[in-house]
Formats: structure tokens, C-alpha cells, sequence
């Protein structure tokens, strides 16, 4: 079974890449990657693309999402995020169920954390 998958973020170009191209690759070997990255200014245009997208790999700038952003993604199953602060977005994913990862290490393993075994669930690095 492929699994869908998309990168959801707004992290500068400028400031380097989080995902490089190698993790980038990695990814879309691991599954059906969608071709674009997707941020908050752009999530309108490829809303109608992300109906079957299943597993999010994102980083800073990843938009706190409402009900447009779950009704473009109603298939959803988990969030896997290549950085350390997850509380300005995670709330509406964990009411949802929806399966939530952080890589909390150290910048070296980034963005790699995010989608190997290092994660943590949100719950646990988010109570209060």
C-alpha cells in the first residue's frame, strides 16, 4: 500500500533547507510524494490536490489548521514535524486524532528525526 504524502511548511528558502534534496528523496521513495511544498499562502491552490494525502511531513511555518484544512485533507492520519515547538499548531490535529510527531534532537539529525524512530508524540512533549 502507497502512502500519500505531502510537505507542509513555510520555512524561508534562504535560510537553507530543512528538508534537503536527500531527505526530500528519502520520502518520496518511502511513498507518493506530492510534488509541491505547501504553505499558508499557497494552501488554497492545491487544496483540491490533497484530498487523498495521508502523512504530513512538515517544519517551521506550518499553518495552524481549521476546518478548510481538514475538509481539503479528510484523509489525514499523521503529522511528522522536523523541529522541536509543536504548541502553536498541534491542538486542532490532536482533537482530531490525527498522529503527531516531533523530532526533538539535535539540529544534526534534523530533519531525519521526523520520520525515523527518534519521534515523540505531541501529548508528551505539549502538557502542560
Amino acid at each position: 500500500m502507497t502512502i500519500n504524502a505531502a510537505l507542509i511548511h513555510d520555512y524561508p528558502e534562504g535560510d537553507g533547507a530543512v528538508f534537503g534534496k536527500s531527505q526530500v528523496k528519502r520520502i518520496a521513495a518511502l511513498t507518493n510524494l506530492y510534488p509541491e511544498v505547501v504553505n499558508g499562502r499557497n494552501f488554497a491552490e492545491h487544496a483540491s490536490a490533497l484530498a487523498d494525502v495521508q502523512v504530513i511531513f512538515a517544519t517551521w511555518g506550518m499553518p495552524t489548521f481549521g476546518e478548510r484544512h481538514f475538509a481539503a485533507l479528510p484523509d489525514l492520519k499523521a503529522v511528522f514535524y522536523a523541529a522541536g515547538n509543536v504548541k502553536s499548531f498541534a491542538a486542532p490535529l490532536l482533537e482530531r486524532g490525527v498522529i503527531s510527531a516531533t523530532g526533538m534532537s539535535t539540529r544534526s539529525q534534523w530533519p531525519r528525526c521526523a520520520w525515523l524512530r527518534s519521534c515523540f508524540p505531541y501529548a508528551v512533549i505539549s502538557a502542560p
